[in-house]
């Protein structure tokens, strides 16, 4: 518990634990499902736009994946009979692998993205490199990989794991 990357982690968690009480996270995205909803791949890209707008904001990949969307895309994917096992494929496991590789892309943009980020740039700071603007130079860094990974993946993954779900017209109805 030395050095303050620890404390950002733990603080992390916390933060994503506000952003599920409050019901934050899942009004976010249920927004961009209401936008972008109507197909498959329109639920991955609104999932993704609506990570990208908290990643930010909240310095926990894994909390943010976990806490916020995993349980977003399990409720989408029941809603269209994709269930674990021989259903997954209906939906189900498209969501989850796009959303999965999209995080990677949306920890990279930002410094303040996943904690690892932090940890880095301290290790990196003792070992002698000492970033001047951290924030900027990251984000400088990262935009350009970052948004054209995600860009690409959805669509990427939609092609490898095509889910036999195409057409989701109730679903911006069900995030209303």
């Amino acid at each position: 518990f030395s050095l303050d990357v620890i404390w950002l982690v733990v603080n992390a968690f916390f933060l994503a634990k506000g952003f599920v009480k409050s019901g934050l996270g899942d009004r976010v995205a249920t927004y961009f499902v209401k936008m972008f909803g109507s197909s498959s791949l329109g639920l991955s890209y609104g999932l993704t736009v609506s990570e990208g707008i908290l990643s930010p904001s909240m310095p926990s990949s894994t909390a943010r994946c976990g806490g916020i969307y995993l349980p977003i895309i399990v409720s989408l994917a029941k809603q269209a009979g994709s269930l674990p096992g021989k259903t997954a494929n209906k939906l189900g496991s498209f969501l989850a692998q796009a959303q999965l590789q999209t995080t990677a892309h949306l920890s990279n943009i930002s410094l303040t993205g996943a904690a690892q980020n932090t940890l880095g740039l301290v290790l990196a700071a003792n070992l002698g490199y000492a970033v001047s603007n951290p924030w900027i130079t990251w984000f400088k860094a990262g935009i350009v990989p970052g948004l054209a990974g995600l860009a690409l993946t959805p669509f990427i993954v939609y092609k490898l794991m095509p889910p036999e779900i195409k057409e989701t017209p109730d679903a911006p109805k069900v995030a209303a």
